[in-house]
């Protein structure tokens, strides 16, 4: 019975197994994100293809024939996820100045607005005499 793919919001079943070699083994768990505090696959757990492209997969075999199976490179990791983005680095760092620049003008615009409370608040105070 094929393992469900353990990548967190995948659903799919079968694919690679985790790797022995403990440094991309690492990598493998780096990559997938599962959220849990020292998460470890166990003997059975897969990621699936959807994680992997083309570059990824060996396309001849150690005799230099046309690979008929489909076989991960030695040193592929998983980098396919729904949690990334398509954007370049210069793209995130674009995007990344935008959101502090909005952050930086709603900052702003509430002290405003706490300025303006506070002179109704000090308008209020004078009418009532003090």
């Amino acid at each position: 019975m094929p393992t469900q793919c353990c990548v967190p919001l995948c659903t799919n079943k079968g694919g690679h197994r985790f790797p022995k070699d403990s440094i991309l083994r690492k990598k493998w768990i780096q990559a997938v994100k599962r959220g849990e505090h020292k998460w470890k696959p166990s003997s059975r757990s897969v990621v699936c293809p959807n994680h992997f492209d083309a570059s990824d997969y060996k396309t001849t075999t150690n005799e230099g024939d046309p690979a008929q199976i489909r076989r991960l490179k030695t040193d592929s990791v998983p980098h396919i996820f729904p949690w990334k983005s398509a954007l370049t680095p210069s793209q995130r760092r674009r995007r990344e100045r935008g959101r502090k620049l909005q952050a930086t003008e709603d900052s702003r615009s509430a002290w405003k607005d706490v300025g303006a409370n506070v002179e109704i608040s000090l308008e209020d105070f004078e009418q009532e005499g003090h």
